[in-house]
């Protein structure tokens, strides 16, 4: 990926997890080194219970999200991404005011 691909997807990342106030890890209820088939499953088990055909308005939105974390950890280079940007964030503090987007590569 070029830079400024990477630059508009981090700018997707930021703006879906911090909907969340938590992170893709945290929303499908796995450690942050989960193997790619612990992800599977958490994601397969979650997505049973919030099914669009059964599901209140709220749920679906809740499903989306679990859709969304579970198409980004499960692709390597995008996870690794997404690591990268948790670990800048934690870094730089919530209230930064530096702009998290500017990624240096």
């Amino acid at each position: 990926m070029n830079r400024r691909a990477l630059q508009t997807l981090s700018r997707r990342l930021i703006s879906t997890s911090s909907v969340l106030n938590k992170n893709f890890y945290d929303l499908l209820g796995i450690r942050e080194n989960a193997t790619k088939e612990e992800i599977r499953e958490a994601y397969n088990a979650l997505t049973r219970n919030y099914h669009p055909f059964t599901a209140t308005r709220e749920e679906v939105d809740r499903n989306e999200r679990i859709h969304a974390a579970y198409d980004l950890l499960r692709d390597n280079e995008r996870r690794r991404l997404y690591d990268h940007i948790l670990a800048r964030n934690s870094r730089m503090g919530r209230d930064s005011k530096r702009n998290s987007f500017d990624l240096p590569f």
